[in-house]
């Protein structure tokens, strides 16, 4: 098995305390299988790819018999697939398409009502997409991260603790309980200090949430001159990670953090690698295209738009489903134990492009790091208008005026060309779900 002793044999001791408990008869074959999957990302990549092709004409011959959105979509298309090549004659499609769709039309009719779970986005980047999800197939993806977690050294009995909106545990499945047997709720709607406040009584081994909501936490305790060590792994969520921010956590936590990659409706995509440190996409439960503009595949080292094929996921399946996030592939492929492709980066969304007058396109991660080469600046958020004039609401130290603030701005910024106001606030609020919006549009 090419798994690290230490690694299967604290698997095999992960699923025995879980085995006691004595789970229903489906969620004991489902960790079965989840054993037998532990070796999947040490296949070859031909296994890889021939199992991904396997899945795809699936997941699609499944879609087209069961699913009014698919049957009109692919009507008169020849599905026979004979390559993973092959997919690329298949249209692509995108939350705002589904969107427009009722619930019934992007729902599979073979499925039991009892046995759904409703889910729905949080509406970040547009208004929110409801879908369904089956018991079952929720209960995979709460496998595939218990092989993640395994793999930073999570055992049944670690304290973790989910920084997020209320959550009501009886909403967890049962198999959901059992995996996170003693898992801790920490609110974003109080204050922060109050959530430090809790996790010093908790004393967490690992912590979950998004970039925002931990960063936030990690700002509180450098401000106070204050640590929270002790904590095992802290992963995050929901908005890319930079290098500064891993400075920022090992300040605050004593571990620089590790990173998770995925949407409500998807699921978990990606991952931090334990063996290279870079990035790596869960190929068994998705088959991801990194494409051009024009839907063409680029080539490693070269960044482009990501699409998403969900190998698992039959209730409401997603076929070359474009999420508008931008990657960089590696620049090489197969040299790490774990085989599945890796990415060099999250390089953000399509959406959060800053368009000029003068022609010229900003990406928000550029404007970003060149804010904070600005000293004294705490936050700062770009409103871009539908004239495409642009406000910059930003908080700063108190003592800087805000001449010198705007004029750094301008500067660092690149806005020489742009038809600017400034507005200073006390606060800027995060979005519901908890994400801080560094770019929002009219």
């Amino acid at each position: 098995m090419n798994i690290d002793s230490g690694y299967e044999g604290r698997t095999h001791k992960c699923l025995c305390h879980i085995f006691v408990n004595k789970p229903k008869n489906g969620h004991m074959n489902l960790l079965f299988d989840f054993f037998k999957t532990l070796r999947f990302p040490y296949k070859s990549r031909s296994d890889i790819r021939q199992y991904q092709l396997s899945k795809f004409r699936e997941v699609v011959h499944h879609a087209c018999e069961n699913v009014p959105f698919y049957r009109k979509k692919y009507e008169g298309m020849d599905l026979g697939l004979s390559s993973l090549k092959d997919v690329q004659k298949l249209p692509v499609i995108n939350a705002p398409e589904l969107r427009k769709c009722h619930l019934d039309e992007i729902t599979s009719k073979k499925v039991n009502k009892n046995e759904m779970l409703n889910m729905s986005t949080t509406g970040t980047s547009g208004s929110p997409l409801k879908f369904q999800l089956s018991k079952k197939e929720n209960a995979l993806r709460q496998l595939s991260f218990l092989r993640f977690m395994l793999g930073y050294g999570w055992w049944p009995w670690w304290k973790v603790v989910q920084v997020w909106r209320e959550v009501s545990p009886k909403k967890y499945s049962v198999f959901q309980r059992l995996i996170n047997s003693r898992k801790f709720h920490v609110s974003i709607h109080q204050p922060v200090e109050d959530q430090v406040k809790q996790l010093r009584q908790i004393k967490p081994q690992m912590l979950h949430g998004t970039l925002t909501s931990v960063e936030q936490l990690a700002d509180w305790l450098v401000d106070h001159g204050k640590s929270l060590k002790g904590l095992r792994v802290i992963s995050t969520g929901g908005e890319v990670k930079k290098s500064y921010h891993g400075e920022k956590f090992k300040k605050a936590f004593g571990t620089p953090g590790i990173q998770r990659y995925g949407a409500v409706e998807c699921g978990i995509m990606g991952y931090s690698c334990i063996y290279c440190g870079q990035l790596y996409f869960d190929e068994q439960n998705f088959f991801v295209e990194v494409v051009d503009d024009s839907y063409r595949p680029v080539k490693n080292g070269e960044q482009g738009k990501v699409l998403f094929t969900t190998l698992n996921q039959y209730t409401t399946p997603l076929v070359r489903y474009e999420l508008g996030d931008m990657i960089t592939l590696s620049e090489s492929q197969g040299h790490c134990k774990n085989k599945f492709l890796h990415f060099k980066s999250i390089d953000g969304r399509e959406f959060d492009v800053l368009p000029l007058k003068d022609g010229r396109q900003l990406h928000s991660q550029h404007l970003i790091h060149g804010a904070l080469r600005v000293s004294g600046l705490k936050k700062i958020q770009l409103l871009l208008k539908k004239d495409q004039s642009l406000l910059v609401k930003y908080i700063a130290d108190n003592e800087i005026c805000d001449e010198i603030i705007r004029k750094e701005l301008i500067k660092a910024m690149r806005f020489e060309a742009l038809e600017v106001d400034f507005e200073r606030c006390e606060v800027i609020p995060n979005e519901a779900s908890g994400k801080f919006k560094f770019l929002k549009r009219e």
